[in-house]
């Protein structure tokens, strides 16, 4: 009555091995995809705070409405300001970029360049840090930003 030869379908074994292929293909685009957006995140923000210390430094030189010009770079945004200090600034004149928020810096860094000459009142390191990639921005004392 039944034959055993006109069966069609998968075995239980065929079905494990597939979803197991399946299951370790997602973990893997999965772990890519992590790698992918961290480094296109820190990318991203340090290209925001690069444009924003040699706008900062531009608009300085040109004594663009003769006052100081900088750059607060925090956990979440990098914002371009007009006056000798973030806290003293002229709000109406900021200049707000967003960043990831998986972009840590650990510290804030205020660097306000010299109107006229574009000198800045820090020089160092600022340190972008996206999972286990980081990137770091120079500042030197003649304002020349390096990465």
């Amino acid at each position: 009555m039944f034959n055993n030869k006109n069966k069609n379908g998968f075995t239980l074994a065929e079905l494990l091995i597939v979803v197991g292929i399946i299951s370790l293909m997602l973990g893997i685009s999965t772990m890519v995809y992590k790698s992918f957006q961290f480094k296109a995140d820190i990318d991203s923000a340090q290209s925001s705070v690069v444009q924003s210390l040699r706008r900062a430094q531009i608009l300085a030189q040109g004594v663009e409405d003769d006052l100081n010009w900088g750059v607060y770079v925090q956990d979440g945004s990098v914002t371009v300001f007009k006056g000798n200090n973030y806290a003293g600034r002229d709000t109406v004149a900021d200049e707000l970029t967003e960043m990831s928020n998986r972009i840590n810096l650990g510290v804030v860094y205020e660097i306000v360049f010299s109107k006229f000459y574009g000198e800045p009142n820090w020089t160092g390191n600022i340190v972008l840090i996206s999972g286990d990639l980081n990137r770091t921005i120079g500042v030197n004392e003649r304002g020349v930003v390096s990465y």
